[in-house]
């Protein structure tokens, strides 16, 4: 039995205890009390309600909320002021959130805990409320998934819940930015593969994250990365913002696209975009579904709104009408978007669905508050269930709906995003950027994860020629920029830097200041190298507080930037540093020093310091960097205090030292931190590391070692030679193998504890630390397998940088620059399927992981992550890490160099497949390019040489188009119609007077011409066509009307349009037309124009015009749709149309341009009056001077120009002489505000183009060509083609300007594109002879340098090239690298056992490596190798000229042969030796199906002398040779023997470069590295050569030849410092 006692404890009493009398009194005191308060429960429903229920009242309420829901819904675009429904929307937000927390969930709470209802509600569980409210949040969220996936979902945002267009899709991919880490979950969504597929070009996504959140403040230029994929598994939100490092801003790479067996796009066809818009069906099915989740709690919120009373009914019906009339403007705008046809019930049984269903809600509140009493215990629980269901029903619109999708959404936070930037500058140091053009380009975007692609593109944003050459860039931070970035310092070899930034109102760079530092107390002495001839490299603190150039021998250039925070920044201020003394600095007012730095330059007084006043052993300093970690800048040095050589390894095996050296800039003193000695000898690079691995990496040929800031050393022996060549403590890894010269080394990400190392001869390795906590405690590498992309470089690098997580710039001058990219890779991870839905050996990225990894501010992040991963991977499924990279090249500039040969031949003519133009005599240059596997030959050509797949001729031709027309298949159109092929060519033709337009069928077996239609040829010549109405309508214009034909009735005629003006009579004729669907834009000849727009059948009519375009003055016009908004015009007047952003652009007879936003015509939107002056940047205020002289421009051109990649709109003037004006539109900034003006920037363009003009022409003359015409899918390219006399194509690749390529010699009358089933993406155009050509652009060329470009690599060095004429062949001397083994020699026993007996302690198998030559013929037709004659060991081709040669002695006959010389190199201890080769090309038995192979090398001579043949060339009139040998020049006549006499030498004393002889002539030159030109003499009878003079000595020629002009002889010489001489031989 219990009991209690007075303190409350229970008091049990015993079995055998049981009686009163044995109880303590105060027990039975405390038992009686606890009875006696025992209270008795209350019975519901005695009282009354306090709130008596006001049914007029609720039922005022029904039809309120009924009267708002509909009208709302009904009238989605009523003239609502913007910021009205801005705050009311935010208000009504609050007002729900408010009603939820203050009245539902505490009157649930009161309601479900009355002391009247049973024990379980008020005493066994009384948070029950809260339970079901919650339960009533999740029931929301489960029925918003279920038609989420299903496509569709419950949004309030996004201009009160439009449905985005195809353009406004793009346009906010384009402008908005991503939120980092706040987006809806998308952990549901499996990992599996998308189709990914090319799409319309307008919606590709211009730019990557990278690329547009650099272009403000505190970031870099778009000047890398176009992304152009589709994310083939699910996406994620982006991670970081702009204030995160830089890796952490791209999106990780697909491991299946790196895969070559598994991804199969490839080229152009890479480049996808965003889906394309859905089709209606899609959009009704998407707009049903978002209306049933929007019905769902529409019902209960009724239901709560009836049965609330008193205060809380006034409240909740306040809050809910906001609720229903924005939500209602939402819905209604996403109906009025689907195209329902006329006259259905469709979208007012939508609105009228949406709009009962609250009230429905609320009529069932009103039938049951009367069925019980609301004290009542069934009341009680109805009332508190209901408000708790409501409550939980709100806070989710309230919160989730309405507030996230509001604040937190990624529209929202770009608002947020902009503010913060005007509002204060970004402070981040470790983050530096360039800002660049993007910022003010709205083709740069940021794009959100989930739409951002996998591939990265490089986008052209400007391109400058600099003088000098450049050494060196470097970023840096500095303060009040003018794009609010940073700014970019350039160093040149003769010791100057320049300070450049980005300047967003002209759209180019602006140069801050030009530092020089080669002055004579900076000269070394006597005997040390000139400041020129020293290497100049330049080095920025990561802060950014100084940079350092190091010049000359010893020499160190300090250039301070002031930062905020730093005592640099004018606390003490020295006048003979500084200059002369600002105003006084002893006042500490805040707001005074702002302004004098606001006025300061953003460097202090730069200094230059000999490097042993920094410390007295940096005697032979090898390089320095600045490093991280330190409070001050901070940098290191590797230097000696003797000289190296390797000759002296026993005496001087560890010269070197590391000294870490920190700077006050103030004071201008140093101190050295710590001093590593007895360093190996051939250390060549300092690479500074950024957490999490710190300190610093010393990188030598033979070995890697990582130094701490401790001190603390470890390193390792990376070939067989690292260990016995110091003595310094390295860790074996000599197995690799790896030559370490000349390699890049850069880390795999901001927060990486591993780096990338590439070599000189493109393969990868890893470097990985072992780090226990803060230290490092040794390294290891590991080599890329092949497989993973070992060999993604096809040559050395010269620099890398990194541009993004998983991105790297990998520049070479070796071959072409790349973005490589890379993944790491987990192979058959079985994982939970809420994280992935892939197979068992499929591949996860590490960095999705790393993602969710917060490690800003902490030094083991690194470590972290790596624990992190792995937690979920179990240890025995990690896979080796040799295997867990994977590389992959994103994108490549393409590099031609270095060009050691050049050879001039005949263009070639294509495969036998191909059918060039025959009568094609152009010429092209084949040059030797690129190195190692890189190697490879590239041909130059000035003209488009089309491969013509078709001819047939029309006579009297004079323009043609192409017609994509949906119609039945009726035997008229293709025979297979998909992929928007063309299927009717229209032609005009015209005669001694009569012109006639002809439509011709296109089938696969050719053009038929199509009668018996209602088309009339006899009508008239066309000027234009056009189809409109999705394919459906062809419109013809003619010089008085349009016809407008039905294509699916047999081209029936559907309309005609007049242009008789019916109130004068008057008959205008038209001169041009320009279209963009629906519109129609019209030129007279009367200076006016008219605008058209096409309904929806199809039909045109008039737009009508305003005063201003009423009184005409015009002379050309062009429409085009931005739908992308790059110009961001908006018109004054208030536009009720969805015809999208059509512009239209006009040239005034003035010179001017007007644009106008279609379909308003009521005032131009942009205005420029001086186009016709052709200034370098057009704006509206353009001011005209009296000195400029005015093109008369004729013609008016806005399209798209670019690649599958990129595209971007240009305004494309043609003048009167017939010369093209590019300009580009760009935004620029208005000073003092956040908003953009467009100005147009010009752009150079160094084509001239053949004139012909009638011989009356004058300025006055409307002088009009065939107009320009603009091809949308040549072969990949958005291009302009200018027929004529000189017919042009204007080719823009997204890595490269607009270049301007002549297409042929001929004329060219009218050119169209073509896309059939035989001639894909190719063009049609009509010749002078009436002939119609279908054509393609030949196959695998490039277009961006302006000449016709194509590459062909062969995997080897091509060190000479030459054409030889009578075979139409090529010879080419190329080489591969082989191991040198020492010969066999009987006075050095030793060296045979170098390599074979392992017991030797000289025995080795890392062998050096040295060229092994080949010399091959290449068929210049199919361009294949078709003979090759391989040298001897050690042997490399020098030179290769063909020379006619004199080949009989008795009859003097000559042949075209081709000589070759060699050099043979043995070793640095044997002397050079050499060979002269001749062959002959002769005539074999070809291979069969290889015709091509009929021709051989037949070597004719050989000749051995000493020395390397370095130069050859023909000299005389007796058809011998002169040859380069060693230190001499010597003329030879072959013999009949075959052996080559030596007739006349000249002692040159040094390695000549050039020999060329001039033809006819006995006149040579010769050219060193060292003395520069020599002029010489060759006499025949009797033999010798005589020196006529030299050149000014110290000229390092590289290439020389003669100049010929007249009776005057000039003779050109190209030296190393790219400079051109030109001198002239003039012995009087």
């Amino acid at each position: 039995m219990l009991l209690s006692t007075p303190d409350g404890h229970p008091f049990r009493l015993s079995e055998d205890t049981i009686s009163w009398a044995n109880l303590p009194t105060a027990v039975l005191q405390a038992e009686i009390a606890r009875r006696d308060n025992i209270p008795t429960k209350p019975t519901c429903g005695s009282g009354k309600s306090s709130k008596a229920y006001d049914t007029p009242l609720h039922f005022f309420a029904l039809l309120l909320i009924l009267g708002l829901s509909v009208a709302a819904r009904r009238f989605p675009r009523l003239p609502i002021p913007h910021y009205f429904l801005f705050i009311s929307r935010h208000f009504g937000t609050g007002v729900l959130i408010a009603t939820a927390f203050v009245h539902l969930l505490p009157t649930a709470f009161v309601s479900l805990t009355d002391p009247c209802l049973p024990n379980f509600w008020n005493k066994g569980y009384p948070a029950m409320a809260g339970v079901i409210a919650m339960t009533s949040v999740l029931v929301v969220v489960a029925i918003e998934m279920f038609f989420a996936t299903r496509g569709a979902g419950h949004s309030h945002a996004s201009e009160y819940g439009a449905v985005p267009s195809a353009e406004d899709r793009h346009k906010h991919m384009n402008n908005g930015h991503a939120r980092p880490g706040i987006q809806r979950s998308q952990s549901m969504r499996p990992f599996r593969q998308t189709d990914i597929g090319v799409v319309q070009q307008d919606t590709i996504p211009l730019t990557t994250r990278q690329s547009s959140d650099r272009l403000v403040k505190g970031r870099p230029p778009s000047l890398v990365l176009e992304n152009t994929l589709q994310p083939t598994r699910n996406s994620r939100q982006l991670y970081h913002d702009n204030d995160r490092d830089l890796d952490d801003n791209d999106s990780d790479l697909d491991l299946d696209e790196l895969d070559p067996h598994t991804s199969t796009t490839t080229g152009i066809e890479a480049a996808v975009a965003p889906p394309t818009p859905a089709n209606p069906q899609k959009l009704l099915l998407q707009c049903l579904l978002l209306e049933a989740g929007i019905l769902f709690h529409s019902i209960f919120i009724g239901l709560a709104l009836s049965l609330a009373v008193g205060t809380s009914f006034v409240v909740l019906l306040v809050a809910i009408s906001f609720h229903q009339t924005f939500e209602g403007l939402a819905l209604g705008s996403r109906i009025a978007a689907l195209p329902f046809p006329l006259g259905s019930p469709k979208p007012w049984l939508m609105a009228l669905a949406y709009g009962a269903t609250t009230p429905i809600g609320q009529a069932i509140g009103l039938g049951v508050h009367g069925l019980y009493d609301q004290q009542g215990q069934g009341g009680l629980l109805m009332v508190g269930i209901t408000n708790a269901v409501s409550s939980g029903l709100l806070l989710f619109a309230g919160l989730v709906e309405l507030l996230a999708e509001d604040f937190l959404s990624d529209a929202s936070y770009e608002t947020l995003r902009e503010s913060n930037a005007a509002a204060e500058p970004s402070t981040d140091l470790r983050r530096p950027s360039f800002a660049g053009p993007g910022s003010q380009n709205p083709n740069s975007a940021t794009l959100p994860r989930e739409t951002r692609a996998q591939t990265t593109k490089l986008v052209l944003v400007a391109q400058y020629e600099l003088s000098g050459i450049v050494t060196s860039l470097a970023r840096v931070k500095i303060q009040k920029s003018r794009s609010g970035g940073e700014a970019l310092l350039v160093s040149v070899r003769n010791a100057k830097v320049s300070l450049v930034e980005w300047d967003p109102e002209r759209y180019s760079i602006s140069t801050i200041s030009i530092h020089l530092y080669e002055r004579e107390d900076t000269q070394g002495g006597p005997f040390e190298p000139d400041a020129e001839d020293n290497i100049s490299y330049l080095s920025v603190d990561p802060r950014s507080r100084c940079a350092a150039l190091k010049f000359g021998a010893r020499h160190l250039a300090i250039l301070p930037f002031h930062q905020p925070g730093d005592d640099l920044v004018m606390d003490e201020y020295d006048s003979d540093v500084d200059g002369g003394e600002p105003e006084t600095l002893k006042s500490a007012d805040k707001n005074e020093r702002e302004n004098r730095e606001a006025v300061k330059t953003p460097y202090g007084a730069s200094f230059v310091l000999s490097m042993l006043a920094l410390d007295p052993s940096l005697l032979h300093p090898v390089h320095l960097a600045f490093l991280y970690e330190y409070r001050d800048p901070t940098f290191g040095v590797l230097s000696s205090h003797i000289a190296s050589s390797t000759s002296l390894l026993h005496e001087r095996r560890d010269t070197l030292s590391y000294t870490v050296i920190t700077l006050d800039l103030e004071q201008r003193a140093s101190t050295a931190l710590l001093s590593v000695n007895n360093l190996p000898y051939d250390l060549f690079a300092v690479v500074p590391l950024r957490l999490p691995i710190g300190g610093t990496l010393l990188i030598g040929g033979n070995e890697i070692i990582h130094v701490d800031q401790a001190g603390k050393t470890n390193g390792a022996a990376v070939n067989e030679f690292g260990k016995s060549s110091t003595s310094f403590a390295l860790a074996d890894q000599s197995d690799l193998g790896l030559r370490l010269e000349g390699c890049v080394i850069e880390q795999l990400g901001q927060d990486s504890s591993e780096l990338l190392m590439m070599m000189n001869n493109g393969e990868l390795a890893i470097i990985g630390f072992k780090i226990d906590g803060r230290s490092v405690s040794g390294l290891s590498i590991r080599g890329v397998p092949e497989s993973n992309g070992g060999l993604a470089l096809m040559a050395g690098p010269s620099c890398a940088s990194l541009i993004g997580r998983g991105r790297m710039f990998v520049g070479s001058e070796d071959s072409d620059s790349v973005v490589l990219g890379w993944a790491r890779r987990l192979d058959k991870l079985k994982r939970q399927r809420s994280i992935t839905d892939m197979d068992a050996d499929e591949e996860i990225d590490i960095s999705d992981m790393e993602e969710d990894v917060d490690d800003d501010d902490d030094l083991y992040s690194g470590a972290k992550t790596e624990e992190k991963i792995a937690k979920l991977i179990p240890t025995s499924e990690i896979p080796d890490q040799a295997d867990d990279y994977r590389f992959k090249v994103h994108d490549s500039l393409e590099n031609f160099g270095p060009m050691r040969s050049i050879s001039l031949g005949k263009a070639r003519q294509g495969s036998p497949t191909d059918n060039y133009d025959k009568k094609a005599t152009s010429l092209e240059l084949l040059v030797t390019s690129g190195r190692s596997r890189a190697g490879g030959l590239t041909t130059f050509r000035r003209q488009i040489e089309p491969r013509v797949l078709e001819q047939r001729l029309v006579p009297n031709i004079t323009r043609l188009w192409t017609a994509s027309v949906n119609r039945p298949s009726d035997g008229f159109s293709n025979d297979r119609q998909s992929d928007n092929l063309d299927n009717f060519i229209i032609t005009a033709t015209q005669s001694e007077g009569e012109s006639r337009s002809t439509v011709y069928a296109l089938k696969s077996s050719g053009m038929e011409e199509i009668q018996s239609t209602e088309f009339e040829p006899d009508a008239g010549a066309a000027i234009d066509i056009w189809t409109s109405n999705n394919g459906s309508r062809i419109v013809q214009v003619l010089p008085s009307e349009l016809k407008i034909f039905d294509a699916a009735q047999d081209f029936g005629l559907a309309q005609i349009f007049s242009m008789t003006d019916e109130a004068t009579g008057a008959e205008p004729k038209i001169l041009s037309a320009s279209f963009s669907d629906p519109f129609v834009l019209l030129v007279r000849d009367d200076e006016s124009i008219m605008v058209l727009r096409a309904d929806e059948s199809g039909d045109l009519d008039e737009v009508e015009q305003g005063e201003s375009l009423q009184k005409g003055g015009f002379r050309a016009g062009s429409l085009y749709e931005d739908a992308n908004d790059v110009f961001r015009l908006e018109s004054d007047v208030e536009i009720e149309d969805d015809a999208g952003n059509v512009l239209m652009f006009l040239l005034t007879v003035a010179g001017g341009l007007q644009i106008f936003r279609l379909p308003s015509l009521e005032q131009w939107v942009y205005k420029a009056d001086g186009l016709a002056f052709l200034p370098p940047f057009l704006t509206p205020d353009f001011s005209i001077r009296r000195s400029q002289a005015k093109e008369h421009l004729t013609e008016l051109l806005v399209t798209d120009l670019g690649d599958a990649s990129h595209k971007a709109p240009y305004l494309i003037l043609r003048s009167a002489v017939n010369d093209a004006i590019i300009y580009q539109p760009y935004q620029s900034p208005v000073p003092g505000t956040r908003d953009t003006t467009l100005h147009f920037l010009k752009l150079p363009n160094p084509t001239f183009s053949k004139i012909s003009l009638p011989s009356s022409y004058n300025d006055d003359t409307d002088f009009r060509r065939e107009p320009m015409r603009a091809i949308h899918d040549l072969d990949g390219y958005s291009t302009v083609f200018l027929p004529g006399d000189s017919p042009t194509f204007i080719i823009k690749s997204a890595s490269s300007p607009p270049q301007m390529i002549t297409m042929r010699d001929k004329p060219v009358l009218s050119l169209t594109g073509l896309n059939t089933m035989t001639c894909e993406r190719g063009f049609a155009y009509v010749d002078e002879t009436g002939k119609i050509s279908f054509a393609q652009l030949p196959a695998d060329c490039h277009y961006h340098t302006g000449w016709v470009t194509r590459k062909t690599v062969f995997g080897e060095d091509v060190h000479a090239v030459d054409y030889h004429e009578p075979s139409a062949t090529y010879v080419l001397g190329v080489s591969r690298k082989a191991d040198f083994k020492l010969p066999e020699d009987e006075t050095h026993p030793e060296w045979s056992t170098e390599y074979t007996d392992s017991t030797s302690i000289a025995a080795t198998s890392f062998l050096p490596q040295v060229e092994q030559g080949t010399v091959k013929l290449l068929d210049q037709k199919t361009w294949t190798i078709i003979d090759e004659f391989p040298l001897t060991t050690a042997e490399a081709v020098m030179c290769i000229k063909t020379l006619s040669l004199e080949v009989s002695e008795h009859t003097h006959e000559r042949q075209t042969l081709v000589a070759v010389g060699t050099a043979i190199l043995h070793g640095e201890d044997l002397p050079a030796q050499g060979r002269i080769l001749v062959f002959n090309v002769i005539d074999v038995v070809p291979e069969p199906d290889r015709p091509e192979t009929g021709r051989k090398l037949k070597l004719i001579s050989q000749t051995e002398v000493k020395g390397a043949v370095t130069a050859l060339s023909e000299i005389g009139t007796q058809g011998f040779l002169l040859a380069a040998q060693g230190q001499k020049c010597m003329v030879r006549g072959l013999k009949e023997d075959g052996t080559l006499l030596p007739v006349a030498f000249m002692d040159m004393q040094c390695y000549t470069t050039v020999a060329k002889g001039l033809e006819g002539t006995g006149m040579c030159l010769m050219g060193d590295v060292m003395k520069g030109v020599w002029f010489a003499g060759y006499y025949e009878d009797p033999y010798q050569l005589r020196l006529f003079g030299k050149s000014t000595p110290h000229m390092e020629v590289l290439a020389a030849d003669f100049l010929p002009d007249g009776k005057n002889l000039y003779l050109v010489i190209a030296d190393a410092d790219s400079n051109i001489h030109v001198l002239q031989f003039d012995p009087e």
